[in-house]
């Protein structure tokens, strides 16, 4: 598979289409070389693009840490005793929100990215 800005240009409009375009167009700015526009098309790739898809993918693995870590810290920080746990029989699965779609579907999104970059570097 080539990586060019189509293939970039592509990953960017997804993630935007998941993460929204603020979060998305931040992580990008954290990538040198790279220059974006507002719909997340690609203006100007100022080095190898593959080194560049390798970057932008790492921004988004990094995020996904980062929105456990996240939760994880909302949790404690609610001042709530944790529950030993007790085993349990198991009740009907939850109703995902909102936003449990989108870190699913944007975690999906990085495994496919990963799997990308696999096929990209063989």
């Amino acid at each position: 598979m080539v990586v060019d800005k189509k293939v970039i240009s592509e990953l960017i409009r997804r993630q935007m289409a998941i993460l929204g375009s603020e979060i998305t167009m931040a992580r990008v700015k954290n990538v040198p070389g790279l220059e974006v526009g507002s719909d997340g098309e690609i203006i100007l790739l100022h080095r190898d693009p593959q080194a560049i898809l390798a970057d932008l993918t790492n921004q988004f693995v990094e995020l996904s840490g980062l929105i456990v870590k996240r939760t994880m810290e909302s949790i404690l920080a609610s001042g709530d005793e944790l529950p030993i746990l007790q085993p349990q029989i198991p009740a009907a699965p939850p109703v995902a929100t909102l936003a449990d779609r989108q870190v699913l579907a944007a975690q999906k999104e990085i495994e496919n990215l990963n799997k990308i970059l696999n096929n990209v570097n063989t």
